[in-house]
């Protein structure tokens, strides 16, 4: 029922305070409940004494118990104002059908999905006799079709930026999202995509995407950061996801990548081998399959629950061009194509939040990236930075500056401590370590020989204060062999 509704027919209302939490705090209802028993017990006298007035009116009539089911048959399905199409989207996404016996773990699990699908406000339900079995109905509050959302962020790698969303539902056809993200900024991004639910039960998503961001990056030599070079990468294409469950799926994308390096006049002054290298490009088709599964209690303050990514992608047709600026007296061609032979990448990333009470948990990870020797150099693996707002092919390690190092393969293990001081600020302690490699036959004896010009471990701390315009977040970092102290910032909601 609505909760509004039932206000009024209450003895005594206690309002516990949820500064903090949202409609969209689906992952909170424990810590919910637990603000609500802790303001309940403040008024324990209260309560108490609106327990002694009842029972002074003597025996309350007896109530009769319903029956307990285990499972009800359900005869009929109904959606409340709903148009045909999207009572039919609402019954097949949430996997029941009239005729079938039901339990309450499978009606609850109908609902989360529908909840999943980001269509629905509010969705209430009853049920009502039938000659035979019952008949299920639905009260739901859709979403607005269009919506416009706007957050300002900031990160000392990137600095400050407008982030600007619009999406639209059901267009063209019930069960259909369009969506448009794009972060105005000093280093523009840019996401967009359109999804359809199809098959029988909708649990396929059908999508066209494209995803585009453009940055100046650190470029270092030898721990020293030595110039910038601009970096733009861009990928449009199509993908089919399956769903496996609430919390995991399987996808497979086809996409066209197009991406640009370009190096700045003071890196050529140190490495006088680069000084004719204007530009490098790299083109061509990926096809990319991926596993995903994430139970985490909540994606931007985890206290509880794994996550597993998969992603092996297999690129080909890719050329690679560099473009030079020879003085005109070499006669030297300034543009040179290569049309390289298929290439693979690999990435494994798992983590993990085990909670050793109501406000700590121990925070662990490991994951790997390995990929075909032969591939442009820009798209291999960069390494550094805190958690938020990672880029394109980014992996974060504290430790290391953003994007210091530009490696081909990786094995990283990560293990922190996390606890929540106050309401909403949580601490952190952490340290990591990769082993890293530019040749794949190598890197296994890389990671056996603990080779030390391939090993890099980093240890810091700091906090995060979760607030209505997002998370803001502060952390101190440094590598253990050299003492280099790295701040990384963040405020607000990323990209």
């Amino acid at each position: 029922m609505d909760v509004q509704s039932q206000i009024p027919l209450v003895d005594y209302l206690i309002m516990p305070d949820l500064e903090g939490f949202s409609p969209s705090s689906f992952g909170d209802g424990v810590k919910i409940m637990n603000r609500g028993e802790a303001a309940a017990r403040t008024q324990i006298d209260v309560l108490r004494a609106l327990a002694d007035s009842v029972n002074s009116l003597g025996q309350p009539p007896q109530r009769i118990e319903l029956p307990k089911n285990d499972s009800i048959l359900i005869s009929d399905i109904e959606v409340l104002a709903a148009s045909p199409s999207m009572t039919r989207f609402f019954i097949e996404k949430s996997g029941l059908e009239s005729g079938t016996w039901i339990n309450p773990e499978e009606l609850n699990d109908g609902i989360d999905k529908l909840f999943g699908t980001l269509f629905f406000e509010k969705i209430e339900y009853y049920f009502e006799n039938m000659d035979e079995g019952k008949r299920l109905v639905f009260r739901i509050k859709e979403k607005p079709v269009s919506s416009i959302g706007v957050a300002l962020h900031y990160d000392n790698a990137f600095g400050p930026g407008f982030i600007l969303n619009y999406t639209h539902l059901n267009s063209l056809v019930e069960g259909s999202r369009l969506g448009l993200t794009a972060d105005i900024s000093e280093s523009p991004q840019l996401r967009g995509y359109y999804d359809i639910h199809l098959g029988k039960k909708r649990n396929s998503i059908g999508s066209v995407f494209v995803k585009a961001e453009r940055e100046e990056l650190p470029f270092y030599s030898n721990d020293v950061d030595i110039g910038n070079y601009h970096h733009s990468f861009l990928s449009t294409g199509i993908s089919l996801l399956q769903t496996l469950g609430t919390n995991s799926h399987v996808s497979a994308e086809l996409d066209y990548r197009y991406s640009t390096l370009k190096l700045s006049r003071n890196i050529k002054e140190v490495r006088p081998e680069l000084e004719y290298l204007d530009n490098l490009i790299y083109r061509g088709p990926e096809m990319a399959l991926l596993f995903q599964r994430n139970s985490f209690d909540n994606n931007l303050y985890p206290t509880r629950g794994s996550r597993v990514d998969i992603k092996y992608r297999h690129a080909f047709n890719t050329s690679f061009i560099s473009i030079f600026d020879f003085p005109d007296s070499l006669d030297v061609e300034n543009r040179h194509n290569e049309k390289m032979d298929p290439y693979w990448v690999l990435t494994v990333d798992m983590e993990n939040y085990l909670p050793l009470g109501s406000k700590v948990s121990v925070n662990t990870g490991i994951g790997t990236g390995i990929s075909h020797n032969d591939k442009p150099f820009p798209d291999n693996f960069y390494v550094g930075d805190y958690r938020y707002n990672l880029r394109e092919n980014q992996v974060a390690f504290v430790g290391l500056h953003n994007h210091e190092l530009l490696q081909g393969n990786y094995l990283k293990g990560k293990l922190a401590l996390q606890v929540e001081i106050i309401p909403n600020l949580y601490l952190s302690a952490l340290g990591n370590l990769i082993v890293v490699s530019d040749d794949n036959t190598e890197f296994l004896d890389d990671i056996l020989s603990w080779n030390d010009d391939a090993r890099y471990i980093g240890a810091g701390a700091g906090f995060t204060y979760k607030t209505p315009i997002g998370p803001v977040s502060v952390y101190l970092g440094s590598r253990t062999d050299i003492w280099n102290l790295i701040w990384y910032t963040s405020i607000g909601f990323t990209f």
